[in-house]
C-alpha cells in the first residue's frame, strides 16, 4: 500500500488501512497489520506508537519474540507508559532467548546493554549472550558482541579480556594481530579473580608467543 502520490510509504496510513481490513474479517491482513506495527512504533509521533504497541502487546501476550522485544523495550524505557524496568528486563530476556530472529537478539541486547548502571544479574546474563553474538557468522551481531566484550575488558573483566584475546589471535572479524592479543590475554592472565580464565589465557599466550618465534 503507497500512502503517499511521490510513492514513499506512510507507515500511519498503512496501519489504518490493515486495521480496518483485519477488523473487517480479512485475517490475510494479521500479518501485514503486525509488519506495519513494527514499523510504526519506531514512528516520533507518540499517538502512532500507542496504536502500534497496541498490536504488539498481543504477540508479547502470546510470547511471540518481536512482541516480547517492543513490549520489553516500551516497559524498560517507559515509552508512553510508567517505567518498569524490572518487567521490561525478563520480557526482552525472554525476546533473545527466542533464538529464531536475529535481529530479535541484536535489538533485546542493545536496549538491555545501553543501560547505563546495569545490575550485578544483568551484567552476568550479557556477559553469557555477548559471546553468543561475537561466535555467530553474521557480521552485525559480531560485532555488537565484540564491541560490547571489548568495553568489559577495558574496565577489568578477564572474561571479555581473554575473548578479545581469542579474537585478535584468530583473526575474527579484525586482522589478526599477535601484540594486540597479548595485550588482551596478559590483562586476563594477570589477575586472579577467576582461575579458568587465567589458565587458558596462560595457554594462549604460550601458544602466541610460539608462533611468533
Amino acid at each position: 500500500m503507497r500512502g503517499h502520490a511521490d510513492g514513499k510509504r506512510d507507515p500511519a496510513r498503512a496501519f489504518a488501512y490493515f486495521k480496518l481490513a483485519q477488523e473487517t474479517g480479512n485475517t490475510a491482513a494479521e500479518d501485514a497489520l503486525r509488519r506495519t506495527a513494527e514499523e510504526l512504533v519506531k514512528s516520533s509521533n507518540s499517538a502512532d506508537r500507542v496504536l502500534a504497541y497496541g498490536v504488539l502487546q498481543k504477540d508479547a501476550d502470546a510470547d511471540a519474540p518481536k512482541g516480547l522485544l517492543w513490549i520489553g523495550r516500551r516497559l524498560y524505557i517507559g515509552d508512553g507508559v510508567e517505567r518498569n524496568e524490572t518487567s521490561g528486563e525478563a520480557m526482552l530476556k525472554r525476546a533473545f532467548e527466542q533464538p529464531d530472529d536475529i535481529s530479535v537478539r541484536i535489538k533485546a541486547f542493545s536496549v538491555l546493554s545501553s543501560t547505563e548502571h546495569p545490575s550485578s544479574e544483568l551484567l552476568k546474563t550479557l556477559d553469557s549472550w555477548a559471546p553468543q553474538l561475537a561466535s555467530m557468522a553474521e557480521s552485525k551481531p559480531k560485532a555488537l558482541g565484540y564491541a560490547y566484550l571489548e568495553k568489559r575488558a577495558t574496565s577489568g573483566d578477564p572474561g571479555a579480556a581473554l575473548w578479545m584475546g581469542y579474537r585478535y589471535v584468530n583473526g575474527d572479524g579484525v586482522k589478526a594481530d599477535a601484540p594486540v592479543a597479548r595485550g588482551w590475554l596478559g590483562k586476563a592472565a594477570g589477575q586472579n579473580q577467576n582461575e579458568e580464565v587465567k589458565r587458558r589465557a596462560l595457554t594462549l599466550l604460550s601458544v602466541v608467543s610460539k608462533s611468533v618465534n
